[in-house]
């Protein structure tokens, strides 16, 4: 629990270094400490009179059951309707501006809706901001990464100009209506069922912040992602009225039919139909042909699927025989991931990868615990000089090794080490979770 919590000053220098004093006091029921911050001038910043922590009783962990408290997203029809005229799109415009718009959608949309296009901010009921970097010319040599840099910084300008509008708009405050939406419409930034694959990761980054934008300032947007179907641009019209008359934040439009995110609790039993990322969006992410040549993968909630040459080779649980890739994996959450897929799962080749790797302090305890697992007859190999360490069994293989994903070399090089015969056929990624 927090308690009496103090904020010296609003506007702080963005210090580089922060001072922290620390004061403990076990209690009965916890331990308490006091939390002071200050910069490098030694002003104080923050000031935390009491934080308690209080111990997690064991059988907790082991007796509550678990099973009934993990969800995922689904996608469904909204079977809601507008009470508003559909389509009605009077008062309606599309913003068309090269550093959001990289593809022109705004030039398709204006004239499947029959509205004008603007090239700044203007003062309309329902304002459409396209959001892509698919085909974007010159920028297609930046990486995902740059591009998501480029898209959001441009973005977090609009919606601060939008929002602003006594700045950003040319109208006086008294004429402002409140009831103004800004619809930002992306193109293949999200996934509405498994296997569908997302096409646009920049687009993808931009959702996060608008979420954040849309939860502080409520009813002013709404976030649509839609798909190339003719279908879709002609009731697209239709899905942005009735989202709007329902009060839906996020939306996507398949094939001309809207969806709507919802939660729905997950069984060991029932595989997720929701949204997730496909596996050759991860493989996009690491590299421009996937993992290795002719692999890919990526975890879901739970039950990662199996790839072959970027098509699903199942549905179920993953291969057994492949490999897994837990990065971050000699952290706490990696290492109790890989005792679950080696006890509950069957997983035989394990690839821990973090930046100490096998000097990690519990990398040795790790290596031999998992090995037991997984086998009960070993034959160590022992690599020296190379920053790996790895067990091989006639049965199964635990590797621990150093790799910095940030490194696209180093990944690559991990990537390449794979064997032909346990291609990879699962990633979990628990880096700094």
């Amino acid at each position: 629990t927090w308690t009496n919590i103090h904020i010296h000053t609003t506007h702080p220098q963005h210090p580089t270094t922060l001072h922290t004093t620390t004061t403990h006091n076990e209690q009965a029921d916890g331990l308490n400490m006091s939390l002071n911050i200050a910069g490098p001038d030694g002003i104080p910043l923050l000031t935390i009179d009491s934080l308690t922590l209080r111990p997690l009783p064991a059988d907790h962990l082991t007796t509550t059951p678990h099973h009934n408290t993990l969800f995922h997203l689904n996608w469904v029809p909204s079977t809601t309707t507008s009470t508003q005229s559909p389509g009605a799109t009077t008062g309606w415009a599309v913003l068309g501006i090269s550093d959001t718009d990289q593809s022109g959608l705004h030039t398709t949309l204006a004239n499947h809706l029959g509205i004008p296009s603007h090239s700044a901010l203007t003062h309309q009921n329902t304002l459409l901001l396209p959001l892509t970097t698919t085909g974007s010319g010159d920028n297609d040599a930046d990486t995902p990464a740059d591009q998501a840099a480029a898209l959001t910084t441009a973005l977090l300008s609009l919606l601060q100009s939008w929002l602003a509008y006594d700045t950003g708009i040319e109208e006086a405050e008294q004429d402002f209506d409140p009831d103004t939406r800004l619809v930002v419409l992306t193109r293949g930034a999200v996934a509405t069922h498994r296997g569908e694959d997302i096409t646009d990761l920049p687009a993808s980054a931009a959702w996060g912040m608008l979420r954040t934008a849309q939860a502080e300032h409520p009813d002013r947007l709404l976030i649509v992602d839609m798909d190339d179907h003719i279908d879709s641009f002609t009731g697209l019209a239709d899905a942005i009225t009735a989202a709007i008359a329902t009060g839906e934040t996020q939306i996507a439009v398949r094939q001309g039919t809207m969806l709507a995110p919802r939660l729905a609790r997950t069984t060991a039993t029932t595989p997720s139909s929701g949204a997730q990322t496909s596996d050759s969006n991860v493989a996009n992410a690491l590299g421009e042909n996937g993992f290795r040549d002719g692999t890919a993968g990526t975890s879901a909630l739970g039950e990662p699927d199996a790839v072959t040459q970027g098509n699903l080779a199942h549905n179920g649980p993953f291969d057994p025989s492949g490999t897994v890739l837990i990065t971050g994996g000699t952290g706490t959450l990696g290492a109790a991931l890989a005792h679950h897929l080696t006890t509950h799962h069957g997983a035989r080749h394990l690839i821990l990868a973090s930046r100490q790797g096998p000097h990690h302090p519990n990398a040795t305890q790790l290596h031999q615990t998992l090995t037991q697992t997984i086998n009960t007859n070993t034959n160590t190999n022992a690599k020296t000089g190379t920053g790996t360490e790895d067990t091989v069994t006639s049965q199964g293989s635990v590797t621990i090794t150093v790799c910095d994903l940030s490194d696209e070399q180093q990944l690559t090089q991990l990537l390449d080490s794979i064997p032909q015969d346990r291609p990879l056929t699962a990633v979990f990624h628990t880096a700094a979770v």
